[in-house]
């Protein structure tokens, strides 16, 4: 406590008064005060010094007791919090530096921190003991927790309200997926579940889970969990990754809804075991080598009856070229073919065919947090307030508000090939080899970006993968996610008409794009590569483009 220039300590307080010392640093001084209940302020001894005129002590005490009230009272990294603060007032900063003031920081968040449970089932405990601790609104954040029957436990956590608005909204299809990126370093857990639906064209999550365990009894037992408290939610199209327990799980717990698997990670797979068996290399110097890597990647945009067939005009077509990749085809033959099967891989006519919302989502919580695995309060507390944001969301929806950035035109034009292709493909003007080479450009910016060939193009593997970049698009969010531009990295649907309303001057027929060329020197990149495809006529200002 400062008054009149003189700081003090307290000294206890008997019968609503305050008694306080004095707190000088350099000298035993037996100045003292007392606070009334009505504030009065009333001087007891009197101090053998003069009072503090020192500049610099004064900067010094409120900086330093503004870090530690922002310590206290926020979750934002320590760091961060001095580094803002010194940015506001550099002079005092000049003269309390951030290691002098880390301990103290500390100190203060750790005594208002709650202890951290060891396990998810303290866990549990803890909140069923205090359910208004986390809400949602006027309803509770945290439901219940959930034993499977390997004594591995799970905690859910969703606002009833939010998912009753969400699916009065038409929300009938369901993303879900996990992430292990910002589980909490205490207790010890698996992964953050969560689950999202889909309402004009954006994803809103409407229930989080903590899990000990991914097996397929965990997720079984979860989803009949999540089927029962929240009965309104009735999916018709469940989207995941492809792994088996989580679809068998759901295929058991909403059998009548239509299971369908994220192309990104189909592709991504494909990547993975090309640098598994250290290909780049071989591939980067190779062009049929490398066409035959990307029609294998666009594979799934055929109907799953010709998938098989189209596997072997791949093959066919690495041996009239000399491609070596027997190993590789090797894998994609027993995993994809046998394990996973054409059926669950193939996106055909699938109006959305990757998950970019979630991995988008999964991205915006790693850069809240900061870290890899943050507090466990930390955590909570961010995902309610998620929660209560997505209220916000769905009444600027109701106002007929934009949420989200405009697509941009090279997912437009990504997404119309596609689409075209397969039209192509259907009334039988190409063949589906032709098919697959036609369609094999959509993967040129993710192969790009993945394998830096352009760039590293002299570097080993290693080297390559090292340098790997992440610059990766999302699709209706930020152009800093965690996915990077390919096939679906466009809108979230596949619509003629909304398409149709994104071209310039109706460009579009069946047989001609448009390309802006706004700034054709610095946007080669980025744009589609359609130099194969046919005549190519330059007005100034767009390229159209016949195939």
């Amino acid at each position: 406590m400062d008054y009149n220039g003189f700081k003090y300590k307290s000294n206890g307080k008997k019968n609503g008064v305050c008694y306080y010392v004095c707190s000088s640093p350099n000298m035993v001084c037996k100045g003292s005060l007392k606070r009334t209940n009505d504030g009065t302020v009333i001087e007891c001894k009197r101090h053998i010094h003069d009072a503090y005129v020192d500049v610099d002590d004064r900067l010094k005490y409120n900086f330093r007791q503004h870090l530690l009230e922002r310590s206290t009272s926020e979750t934002t990294n320590l760091r961060n919090i001095y580094d803002e603060e010194a940015i506001r007032t550099p002079d005092a900063a000049r003269v309390y530096s951030w290691p002098t003031a880390e301990s103290s920081m500390r100190k203060a968040r750790a005594k208002n921190t709650p202890v951290l449970p060891a396990t998810l089932r303290g866990l549990g405990e803890t909140l069923d003991e205090n359910r208004q601790k986390y809400k949602c609104g006027n309803h509770q954040f945290y439901q219940e927790w959930i034993f499977d029957d390997q004594g591995k436990c799970h905690l859910m956590f969703g606002c009833p309200e939010l998912v009753n608005i969400v699916v009065s909204s038409g929300g009938t299809e369901l993303h879900a997926d996990g992430t292990f990126k910002v589980v909490p370093s205490r207790p010890k857990c698996r992964q953050l579940f969560i689950i999202h639906l889909i309402i004009q064209n954006h994803s809103i999550p409407i229930c989080y889970v903590l899990m000990e365990s991914k097996t397929q009894e965990a997720y079984t037992k979860v989803l009949n969990r999540f089927k029962v408290i929240f009965q309104n939610v009735q999916p018709s199209v469940i989207m995941t990754d492809y792994e088996r327990g989580l679809r068998n799980a759901f295929a058991i717990t909403y059998p009548e809804a239509e299971l369908v698997s994220c192309y990104f990670h189909y592709v991504q797979s494909l990547w993975k075991n090309i640098k598994k068996m250290q290909l780049t290399a071989y591939l980067r110097h190779n062009e049929h080598g490398k066409m035959c890597l990307k029609m294998m990647m666009v594979l799934a945009l055929l109907p799953a009856n010709e998938i098989e067939d189209g596997f072997q005009d791949i093959k066919d077509y690495a041996l009239v070229n000399d491609v070596n990749m027997a190993r590789f085809f090797t894998y994609f033959s027993s995993f994809w073919l046998v394990q996973i099967g054409p059926q669950v891989f193939s996106v055909y006519g699938k109006p959305r065919r990757t998950n970019n919302n979630i991995e988008s989502f999964h991205n915006k919580l790693k850069d809240k947090f900061q870290v890899s695995h943050p507090n466990l309060w930390t955590v909570l507390g961010h995902l309610q307030n998620l929660s209560q944001s997505q209220h916000v969301v769905i009444n600027q929806f109701n106002r007929g508000l934009q949420i989200t950035r405009s697509v941009k035109f090279k997912y437009i034009i990504n997404s119309r090939r596609i689409k075209m292709c397969t039209e192509k493909l259907t009334l039988g003007i190409i063949t589906r080899k032709e098919f697959l080479l036609q369609c094999s450009y959509t993967v040129n910016g993710y192969l790009e970006r993945e394998a830096n060939w352009a760039r590293f193009i002299e570097n080993d593997d290693n080297a390559i993968e090292e340098n790997l970049p992440m610059q990766l698009l999302n699709n209706n969010e930020s152009d800093n996610e965690d996915r990077p531009n390919f096939a679906e990295d466009g809108p979230l649907f596949d619509n003629d008409n909304a398409i149709e309303e994104n071209l310039p001057m109706q460009l579009l027929n069946n047989n001609a794009i448009p390309l802006i060329r706004d700034n054709p020197e610095s946007d080669n990149e980025d744009r589609p590569n359609f130099a194969e495809d046919g005549p190519l006529f330059d007005n100034g200002k767009y390229k159209i483009i016949y195939f």
